[in-house]
């Protein structure tokens, strides 16, 4: 039996949906339960991560997708699925070795130096998965999870951008928040308007091609992204994430001291008697 690794006394972190109403009847959401719960390991730190699934509070009478759980779509973007390892640690390797043409060894060496001990096999598991995502061949799921996909109404892209190290190129992911499938992927050494706003035609491409329509739009607030949805998708919904944009780090050093007041807090509230408290990062 495997047996789970202790990482210690680590953070944890609580994301919910970015957004606060039903998308097909316009209910309140509420909270149902954790969609899932796991340590992530990034090249900044390990944390806890616990992302909420919330539903409709209409599902039992007037909405029409009764069983639909929304959760924080940045969350999902902070790890790829079933993977403890960060999006920025895979991006990283990748970089390092494509970009860099680092070996084997050295970009083992490069990781430690993060504080990210992994053996030399998964570092070459991560090459392969970085290149499987620069070909974004989950595309192809596209036709598979159709069925899935206009009984969702259409799609949510999402816009992750990740970048381990200043200075490098950034991978830029677009995503469908309902079903999870990637449509499109792209190293860019330049994050200006016009080379994003490129990317977005290649994606908006691809679903007109598909028949599949677009819904809306989640990202950062990135100015580069925000001039680019403008332009491509002018009547689009555009959402903003609002919560800590932790793609590459859970939270900057200045949030630090907030979450470790946070932690005081929760242990004063229990030594007061109180039952619980809601803590997450702010």
């Amino acid at each position: 039996m495997k047996v789970a690794k202790d990482y210690g006394e680590i953070p944890s972190y609580h994301h919910y949906p970015e957004i606060e109403q039903c998308p097909h009847c316009e209910g309140e959401l509420e909270r149902s339960h954790p969609a899932w719960s796991k340590v992530i390991v990034s090249l900044e730190e390990v944390a806890r991560v616990t992302n909420w699934g919330y539903r409709c509070v209409n599902r039992e009478t007037t909405c029409p997708k009764p069983n639909e759980v929304y959760r924080s779509v940045m969350a999902d973007g902070l790890a790829l699925k079933n993977y403890t390892y960060g999006l920025d640690v895979i991006v990283f390797v990748g970089q390092q070795r494509f970009g860099e043409h680092r070996s084997l060894g050295e970009i083992h060496q490069a990781l430690e130096g993060h504080g990210v001990f992994i053996s030399e096999r998964r570092v070459t598991d991560y090459m392969d998965e970085y290149e499987v995502l620069l070909k974004c061949a989950q595309g192809a799921k596209l036709e598979a999870c159709r069925e899935r996909i206009v009984a969702n109404g259409g799609i949510v892209l999402t816009i992750d951008g990740v970048q381990p190290e200043k200075g490098k190129p950034t991978l830029y992911i677009f995503r469908d928040a309902l079903s999870g499938v990637r449509l499109h992927a792209v190293s860019l050494l330049h994050n200006d308007t016009d080379s994003l706003k490129a990317e977005m035609e290649v994606a908006d491409d691809l679903l007109k091609d598909l028949g599949i329509p677009l819904l809306g739009v989640v990202s950062d607030d990135q100015y580069a992204i925000l001039r680019g949805v403008a332009e491509v998708w002018p009547d689009m919904l555009h959402h903003l994430c609002v919560q800590p944009p932790v793609a590459l780090h859970f939270l900057k050093a200045v949030q630090r001291p907030i979450r470790q007041e946070d932690s005081s807090l929760a242990k004063e509230l229990k030594k007061g008697g109180v039952a619980s408290a809601r803590l997450s990062a702010r």
